[in-house]
């Protein structure tokens, strides 16, 4: 039958079991275990239908019924993963229960943080690093103070533009121009010398003569494609192809390229832009593993300077993808089973005659299979979209 023929029955069926429809509600709607499982947690279930049932496709989440509800305890697990729980009764739409379970949040995240001490001395800076190109130039960065406090330069070529004040403040700090060949450094120094607190604000001005610049300088990928990334096929491998802009400033005479995970990661040349800009293309395969992060780094090698630039790849889990696949196989195998139950009592139900001494299927049955049919026809669509939405290779479920 096709799937056009399907979606009409479905439409005139839906029609027909409008009327007198069961109801039905659970509560909560989403469960949330930790890593060790914890304790287990109560559903409850309220309808006016006979019999209530509850479908669970997960062997790590288990399911202990009562005449009012269930209860829902999950298995431990150190990663990440979430299933649903379908609830059925009648001829009532199901209902859905997500299920998720995920490490505990380390003691001593931002939950845990203490609130501030009336009276505390409070004396931050941010941020606690400034880079500067080479030419003279200026930038702020603010500090945060219920106290006095002095500023202190080790270099005469980074000055602030206050030495001393009391409060929050934004303060400017200026670099001469940098003529040498090579980066130079310099530290500020933030501090009330009666409360002993100290601060430190880490400078860094490029030399003159050379730099390097990689466009993009980080990449965020599926594990298999990626939205606005090119699929490209290389002696029968698939990989995800983007190109990368390489800026050389012209002192540069030569560089050497550092691939972090040449298994995974390669490069090739394309071709020059311009007088200081090259090509080039990325190939990454195909992950089946956990998230991975890589780097293809340009190096100045030529001995008249130490410029470099970093290109960093992040490429999420392919292992997910194999818990999308496996539950979009499971919904795909109860829809299947489920159509047939739906197509054997229609079937039924519409060949009965009087004269088989037989009673006649009740039309309710037929109805609720087919409202279990849909429900798992939807679960295959969410598993599907969420695969392909993470990136994962679909084509081969």
């Amino acid at each position: 039958m096709s799937m056009k023929k399907i979606v009409l029955m479905i439409a005139v069926l839906t029609v027909f079991s409008s009327c007198g429809k069961d109801t039905l509600s659970v509560t909560p709607k989403e469960l949330e275990f930790n890593a060790d499982g914890g304790a287990e947690q109560f559903v409850a279930v309220k309808t006016n239908a006979a019999a209530w049932i509850t479908t669970n496709i997960a062997g790590w989440i288990s399911i202990k019924e009562t005449d009012d509800g269930f209860y829902v305890s999950a298995s431990s697990y150190t990663g990440t993963r979430s299933s649903f729980i379908i609830v059925s009764a009648g001829n009532a739409d199901p209902e859905t229960i997500i299920v998720m379970q995920q490490p505990a949040k380390p003691v001593g995240g931002d939950d845990d943080e203490p609130e501030p001490v009336p009276d505390e001395k409070i004396l931050t800076v941010a941020p606690s690093q400034l880079e500067f190109q080479n030419g003279a130039e200026s930038k702020p960065f603010t500090i945060t103070a219920n106290l006095t406090w002095e500023i202190a330069s080790d270099s005469d070529w980074c000055t602030p533009s206050t030495e001393a004040g009391e409060g929050s403040a934004t303060v400017n700090v200026a670099v001469t121009a940098n003529s040498g060949a090579g980066n130079r450094t310099a530290q500020l120094t933030v501090a009330n010398a009666q409360n002993a607190i100290v601060r430190n604000i880490a400078v860094t001005q490029a030399g003159k003569s050379t730099s390097i610049v990689i466009k993009p300088s980080t990449v965020d990928l599926g594990p298999f494609m990626t939205e606005g990334v090119v699929l490209e096929e290389i002696n029968g491998e698939e990989f995800q192809m983007f190109e990368i802009e390489i800026t050389l400033s012209p002192e540069v005479e030569d560089v050497e390229i550092l691939i972090s995970n040449t298994n995974w990661i390669f490069m090739e040349y394309g071709r020059k832009l311009n007088e200081t800009t090259d090509l080039a293309y990325i190939l990454i395969s195909e992950n089946l593993l956990g998230a991975r992060s890589g780097t293809v780094t340009v190096r100045q090698n030529d001995g008249k300077g130490a410029a470099v630039a970093t290109l960093t790849v992040f490429q999420r889990s392919g292992a997910i993808c194999n818990t999308y696949k496996t539950n979009y196989k499971n919904a795909l195998k109860s829809w299947e089973a489920a159509y047939k139950k739906y197509q054997d009592l229609l079937g039924n139900y519409n060949s009965w005659k009087p004269e088989t001494g037989k009673a006649r299927p009740a039309w309710s049955a037929v109805t609720a299979a087919l409202t279990t049919a849909n429900m798992w026809k939807a679960q295959v669509e969410r598993f599907w979209n969420m695969g392909v939405e993470y990136g994962c290779n679909t084509s081969e479920w």
